[in-house]
This record gives C-alpha cells, sequence and structure tokens, in this order.
C-alpha cells in the first residue's frame, strides 16, 4: 500500500510493488501536456527493477488491473523484464545501469504492447532519501505542431536522469521554466537529465481519453519514493 512519509519535513510518496494514480484537473482536455517527477531509490544496494510513468484512462482500472482501461507512457526498459541498478556509492548516493533501451508502453484491456523509443542514453537514478532525480515526458496528442489529428494518434519525449551536466541540455523556454519549477525542496548534485533521448514514432491509439497521471513500480523492496509531481497543458 502506497505511504506518506516525512524525510527532513518534506512528504513524500513511498510506493512498494505498486501504481499511483490521479486524475488531472483539466481532464482528457489537452494535446500536449509535461509531466515530471522527483524520485529516488529507497535501498542500499545493487538490485533490478523496472518502473513506468504516463497517462491512464481514470483511476478504476490502471496498468496493473487485469482489464486496463488505457496507459500510455515510458519505461526503461522491457516493462515485463527487470533491468539491473547498480549502486555506486556516493556521496551522494546514486544508482547507474549501463542499458540504453527506452520503451513505449501501450496496454489497452489485457493487451500490453511494448515497442522501442528512440534512445542512446543509460539511466542513472538517485538514491533516495539524500537526494532526488528528475525524469520528466511530454505527450502530443491531436498535435499541430507534430501533425497529430486527434486521439487516435500519440507522441511521446523523455528526458531522464543521467551522469551529467545540466549545461550540456539543450532547452527550451517551457522545459527550463518546468524544470526550474520541479527544482524545489530537492536535492540532485549528482544527476543532470539528458533532454529528449527517448523519443517515439506516432503511436496508434485506440483506448479512451487519457485524463490520468500514472506511475507504476514492481518491487516490494527497496521502495521508490517520489517527491513531486508536476503536470503542465500546453496545448
Amino acid at each position: 500500500m502506497a505511504n506518506i512519509v516525512d524525510v527532513s519535513g518534506s512528504r513524500r510518496l513511498q510506493l512498494g510493488d505498486e501504481e499511483f494514480a490521479r486524475t488531472i484537473a483539466f481532464g482528457s482536455r489537452w494535446s500536449k501536456i509535461k509531466i515530471g517527477i522527483t524520485v529516488g531509490f529507497n535501498g542500499a544496494a545493487t538490485f533490478t527493477s523496472t518502473m513506468l510513468m504516463g497517462m491512464c484512462a481514470g483511476t478504476a482500472n490502471t496498468y496493473k488491473a487485469g482489464s486496463t482501461d488505457g496507459f500510455f507512457g515510458v519505461c526503461p526498459y522491457l516493462f515485463s523484464s527487470d533491468i539491473t541498478w547498480t549502486y555506486a556509492g556516493g556521496p551522494p548516493t546514486a544508482y547507474t545501469n549501463a542499458n540504453p533501451s527506452k520503451r513505449i508502453i501501450t496496454r489497452i484491456g489485457g493487451t500490453t504492447v511494448d515497442t522501442a523509443g528512440n534512445g542512446s542514453q543509460a539511466w542513472a537514478m538517485a538514491s533516495a532519501p539524500t537526494n532526488l532525480s528528475m525524469w520528466v515526458i511530454t505527450i502530443y496528442r491531436g498535435s499541430t505542431e507534430l501533425n497529430l489529428d486527434g486521439w487516435n494518434v500519440l507522441y511521446v519525449q523523455s528526458a531522464h536522469p543521467i551522469t551529467a551536466a545540466y549545461a550540456a541540455i539543450p532547452m527550451q523556454t517551457e522545459d527550463f521554466m518546468f524544470y526550474k519549477n520541479m527544482e524545489n525542496d530537492y536535492t540532485q548534485g549528482y544527476h543532470g537529465i539528458y533532454n529528449n533521448d527517448a523519443t517515439s514514432n506516432a503511436v496508434a491509439w485506440t483506448g479512451p481519453p487519457l485524463d490520468s497521471f500514472s506511475f507504476v513500480w514492481n518491487k516490494a523492496s527497496p521502495t521508490v519514493e517520489i517527491g513531486h509531481i508536476g503536470i503542465v497543458r500546453f496545448q
């Protein structure tokens, strides 16, 4: 069961082999949204796991349900498989993995479609509670910017934590402001963000409109801690 934990006066969401889903204020009235979380692994040893972030249709039948109303998102590796996160010590304490794979996950009913994203950078992740990393995805649908027409086509970009400096990131103004707002009340130090490393081709969508944020974690131990969740509608 998800727990709210207090870390140095800052409240965080802690998940262990479970998911968190919350309907967003503007519902399905969007064609471009940016979603970001600050997140860290709550352990001190090398382990295997995967995680998943994106949008779902409602909060009743989510990704882990037997029959999912609809989900579209991104994970570091095949969600049916685990990836090794190597504990790198510190300070600041962190985890790295050597696999640059990014996956685009679509799930409707009992069917999950797992397709390769276009990315080349391996991930790094902070070790909570000392540090948190930032993971940001942008989802487009019905976007004149990308010539996507209606709910039947979706496209995603992912900016994820790596062991590199922020200075190397080409950012638009909207990216910069979003990242700066997400930085409140967390320490990063070790990790940079590789902007738009994971991208998808246009993905056919046959499910209902997506109106809820969703994060899925597949390990009882270690747990994962989420400090902040930010969602902005641009179109």
